[in-house]
């Protein structure tokens, strides 16, 4: 469910990027290629026989404490590759508002100042949702 809506999200932010670049071929491109690297290994980290095995064991115990056995860095890896995805669109957004920052088009400069915004502060979420897989090891 988190990996679907993941997909949802990153299409959608990744149509408005292509839109604003004028539906050119080479950032689609890199677009897709990034987000199908990225879903690779999403999909490879999910599935890999550790996880499961884990899981399994954590079936038998009683409570929400399951989480814990799965390794932190393995489970953040989702984390950083849509952290990887959301720099790359937040940079292709910074780089095109910078490139026209002489045209004086209300819509579009509210669409980049928006969009800008927008990418940043998800970026700085993400940043620190994968800080708690790392330093909540360090806690615990």
């Amino acid at each position: 469910m988190v990996i679907t809506c993941g997909v949802v999200v990153c299409a959608a932010l990744s149509l408005r990027v292509y839109a604003i670049y004028t539906r050119h071929r080479i950032v689609l491109g890199i677009m897709i290629a990034a987000a199908s690297i990225s879903i690779a290994v999403i999909l490879w980290s999910v599935f890999t026989e550790p996880q499961r095995s884990q899981l399994r064991e954590a079936s038998q115990q009683t409570g929400c404490n399951f989480v814990t056995l799965m390794p932190a860095p393995v489970s953040a890896i989702t984390w950083e590759l849509v952290l990887g995805y959301e720099l790359l669109l937040f940079f292709l957004l910074l780089f095109k508002s910078w490139s026209m920052r002489r045209i004086r088009t209300p819509l579009l400069s509210i669409l980049f100042r928006d969009g800008v915004m927008y990418h940043g502060i998800t970026c700085l979420a993400y940043i620190a949702n994968i800080a708690t897989y790392y330093v909540g090891l360090i806690i615990l």
